[in-house]
């Protein structure tokens, strides 16, 4: 029994030292290897997937915005009754349409071309602020 606990203590030692070792080796390695930088500046993000994901994603949580906006645009381009009529029943479809684009776009990220969106302007956010500049001011 006390060879079987002498030999054990042994082992774990012998076995420690060697995994320290191994561990210097490592890192003695990882030091000595050349360093690999990524500069994020100069990543062309509007030209890569990552961009239309974004864009698509952005368009799926916001396509409704299109609705207000549509009101805004044709209450500052007519009047307000025609903008809360027609305006409502335009900003319903193209509220549509951008949400079917945005699950375009998430659906094809991987896809090209990457950087020219199906409508314009890109997000739905900006056409409401287009719309609501040109309402208030």
């Amino acid at each position: 029994m006390k060879k079987a606990a002498i030999l054990t203590v042994v082992f774990m030692l012998s076995a420690g030292f060697m995994v320290q070792g191994f561990a210097e080796e490592v890192i003695q390695e990882q030091m000595s290897a050349p360093e690999f930088q990524i500069e994020a500046d100069k990543i062309p993000y509007g030209k890569t997937a990552l961009n239309k994901l974004e864009r698509g994603s952005a368009n799926m949580a916001t396509f409704w915005m299109e609705l207000p906006a549509s009101v805004a645009r044709v209450s500052s381009e007519s009047n307000p009754v025609l903008g809360v009529t027609v305006g409502a029943v335009n900003g319903v479809f193209t509220s549509a349409i951008r949400g079917l684009t945005a699950i375009f776009d998430v659906a094809t990220f991987m896809i090209p071309s990457y950087s020219k969106p199906i409508m314009k302007p890109d997000y739905a956010i900006n056409s409401l602020d287009t719309s609501m500049r040109s309402f208030l001011w």
